[in-house]
């Protein structure tokens, strides 16, 4: 069992968060319906000192967490307290009671960075879990990109990061999620982000490897004209999961989102996807978009989708839409017909399925990575 109950919240916010951990959700729970925890629970993992690699470019603050807390603590409590009030993933509770190491990453207003800052979290311990947080201010018309991976010596262990964004009036932030690599590592992200007026988001998922990923977005489009972007994808084989559960709040009017996710699944892997658009009243003219697509490639392989809106204003344009499908018969035989193998063609199609999603890629070398994991994947 991982041993969680002798902690010693050492600030009242841990000690509130580890009231509101209840412990593992189980199925009953909707958004962990499909995510399989019992063997996590079952291992026996350490909390292990994190160390970042990163190399922060001229012109932003970029601290670690404990350092930040001492210049910058009522900002990280007050937004530590917002949160809490809103948040509902136990997992999130989890990282507040028990995370005390991480970055603090700060963008003055007006200065954009245009070279991405990369992030790399090295583990270092078998049987170890983490709970790193990193806090992002954008300010009034900055930019950033982050890039953010794990490298380490062993495939156990359990991740359970936390990611907080503030983009203010008419920043640019953009995020590369990699989740490569671990064959045995439980994977978890708890990304929210605020946007204030004119801010732009752009997030972008890959997963290949973990042996359960899950990702959990939050979105509150604040400002009038913000703009929030999701898409990722994620390639599962053997009895591997991926899983997305996002929330986005339309509070402004004039506000526009966009989630397009996909899976590529074999063997006897399992995906599932619950995306959740709210548009508040007083949210006219929001354009909201929803969309995931899984591709199967095994009779044994399954993908669960649930897109979801709520809409209480008037003045709306939104869709949303899933499909869990095979590899198109007249398209494979069309390939068949030209000389492919029956192998070639499937990989084509998949091929294909994954790079409408990647060309959203803009870091040439991240487009060549994702690309290399795909054709590895189809090599296996």
């Amino acid at each position: 069992m991982i041993t969680l109950s002798q902690k010693t919240a050492p600030n009242p916010l841990q000690k509130d968060a580890w009231v509101k951990w209840s412990g593992f959700p189980c199925r009953k729970a909707e958004a962990f319906r499909y995510v399989s925890l019992k063997k996590l629970q079952e291992q026996e993992f350490t909390e292990q000192p994190i160390t970042f690699h990163y190399d922060a470019p001229p012109g932003i603050i970029v601290l670690p967490l404990e350092e930040a807390n001492k210049t910058y603590g009522p900002l990280l409590n007050k937004r530590a307290l917002l949160l809490a009030q809103k948040e509902k993933d136990p997992f999130f509770f989890l990282n507040q009671a028990l995370g005390t190491q991480g970055l603090f990453i700060y963008v003055p207003p007006n200065v954009r960075i245009e070279a991405p800052l990369h992030i790399t979290q090295k583990i270092h311990s078998a049987q170890s879990m983490h709970h790193p947080r990193i806090e992002i201010f954008i300010g009034k018309g900055a930019e950033l990109t982050t890039t953010f991976a794990i490298e380490g010596d062993t495939s156990v262990f359990w991740n359970n990061m936390a990611l907080y964004v503030t983009v203010e009036e008419g920043g640019i932030y953009k995020h590369y999620d990699q989740a490569m690599g671990h064959a045995e590592a439980w994977d978890f992200l708890s990304f929210q982000a605020e946007l204030k007026r004119n801010a732009n988001l752009k997030f972008f998922s890959f997963g290949r490897g973990a042996q359960v990923q899950r990702r959990d977005l939050a979105i509150s489009l604040d400002g009038e004209h913000a703009e929030a972007d999701l898409k990722g994808m994620s390639l599962l084989d053997e009895k591997r999961e991926g899983h997305v559960h996002i929330r986005i709040d339309h509070v402004a009017p004039n506000t526009r989102s966009n989630q397009f996710f996909k899976h590529v699944l074999s063997d006897r892997s399992r995906s599932s996807f619950e995306g959740k658009i709210f548009v508040e009243q007083e949210a006219q003219q929001t354009e909201a978009y929803q969309l995931n697509n899984n591709l199967i490639l095994s009779e044994k392989a399954a993908a669960f989708s649930k897109p979801n809106l709520e809409i209480f204003a008037d003045d709306v344009k939104a869709s949303h839409g899933a499909t869990v499908s095979k590899p198109n018969l007249d398209e494979l035989f069309y390939l068949r017909s030209r000389g492919l193998s029956k192998d070639a063609a499937r990989d084509h199609l998949v091929r294909g399925f994954c790079r409408e999603l990647l060309q959203d890629v803009n870091l040439l070398d991240l487009y060549d990575k994702f690309s290399g994991e795909i054709y590895a994947y189809l090599s296996r």
